[in-house]
């Protein structure tokens, strides 16, 4: 967690000012990655080798999030990507590397009854806290569909896993190893889209496609990695959390594709930012409605011969600023609608979202009407009763 933290630190200066919380768990993250890693190489490895890789897999876990969260500005709040893929493989190619023929099928490689025991006690609990795992980083509304979908996701793998473990075994029974890894597969999958709109029915769709991903891959993809492929997973973390992580990548891409602003709201825009308190993006959205309102209108009638040049005429100075900021479109009762200006209601005709122009044109005006005669637009407006609308 230190050395992680001291990496981020290296690598991008805006960590040095992040909250506690979120150093900490990035820390635990990180942690998990070097864990997910260790499984691929348990029992072929003496304790230097795993510090050395330690060390380098922090490194480049550090870098490789960076680039993803903080410059392609990927969405992962459960690490599906970034921590389970990466650890995964990252493991993986080391235990490729480290390859041994006599390592596959030793008298050693395999579980035993107290062995099997206290793995499933640990299933048990990685199972009951995997909701808060894929929550941490979340906020508010987000945090809480995280909860759910993981929940439900988990539901849907749990039931699916032993549904799929007797199927593929050839005397209909439970297999340990199925049910102690596979059953988590869940979490894994909905890691990435935990936080999104995806409902309870599709987290429990992606949850069934992550057990049956991860218990055939069990049955058929770690023999085959060790027979064809000199990659020898000791505890299959590429069923529980290499192919899981990769479906969660999928899943993710196809439902930001889908994302809306009617689903979302403004927060569809924000995403990239990472997470952002409500003070904040109450903030952003203010600025951007400013910097929209005090720029000068794209109204073809906004041209003038000196342009910000005032009104001047003999009259008291409430007229004078009306028709300024009728010229310059900066009135208090126009509000933006599909991308303009507008008034709610022309009060001469009762024609809905009218915008400048309108008022111009409903009582015979021209724009240059405003600088030459500005004592007889103002008489006209005045006529027409439009006075409450400047």
């Amino acid at each position: 967690m230190s050395y992680r933290r001291l990496v981020m630190r290296f690598r991008c200066s805006a960590v040095a000012n992040d909250c506690p919380k979120a150093g900490l768990i990035g820390g635990n993250f990180a942690s998990a990655t070097v864990l997910i890693s260790f499984g691929a190489l348990l029992g072929k490895t003496s304790p230097l080798q795993l510090v050395i890789m330690a060390i380098l897999e922090i490194t480049i876990f550090a870098c490789n999030e960076h680039l993803g969260l903080h410059i392609y500005k990927a969405a992962d709040i459960g690490g599906s990507i970034f921590l389970h893929t990466f650890g995964a493989y990252f493991g993986l190619s080391v235990t490729y590397m480290l390859y041994r023929k006599e390592a596959a099928g030793h008298t050693k490689d395999g579980s035993n009854y107290h062995s099997d025991i206290f793995a499933m006690i640990g299933t048990i609990f990685l199972w009951m806290f995997w909701p808060s795992f894929n929550s941490a980083l979340g906020t508010g509304d987000e945090q809480h569909r995280s909860v759910i979908n993981t929940f439900m996701a988990l539901l849907a793998c749990c039931t699916m896993t032993f549904a799929i473990s007797s199927l593929v075994d050839g005397e209909g029974r439970l297999n340990m190893v199925h049910i102690q890894n596979a059953t988590l597969a869940g979490g894994v999958a909905i890691g990435s889209t935990s936080n999104m709109n995806v409902h309870p029915f599709g987290a429990m769709i992606i949850g069934a496609l992550a057990a049956i991903i991860s218990t055939i891959g069990y049955r058929v993809a770690t023999p085959y990695l060790a027979k064809h492929m000199k990659i020898h997973d000791t505890c299959g973390v590429n069923n529980l959390h290499g192919m899981p992580g990769i479906l969660a990548g999928l899943v993710s891409a196809i439902v930001a594709a889908m994302a809306s602003e009617e689903n979302y709201g403004y927060r569809r825009y924000y995403h990239a930012s990472g997470p952002c308190r409500t003070l904040e993006l109450y903030s952003r959205r203010k600025a951007l409605v400013n910097i929209f309102w005090r720029h000068p209108p794209a109204h073809s009638w906004y041209r003038c011969e000196g342009p910000g040049a005032a009104i001047c005429f003999k009259g008291v100075k409430k007229d004078q600023t009306a028709l300024c900021r009728l010229s310059s479109g900066h009135l208090k009762t126009l509000r933006f609608s599909r991308g303009e200006k507008k008034f709610n209601i022309c009060t001469k005709c009762n024609m809905i979202e009218a915008i400048p122009q309108h008022l111009l044109d409903c009582v015979a005006l021209v724009c240059d009407d405003l600088l030459k005669r500005p004592d007889f637009v103002l008489e006209v407006m005045r006529a027409n009763d439009l006075m409450d609308l400047i």
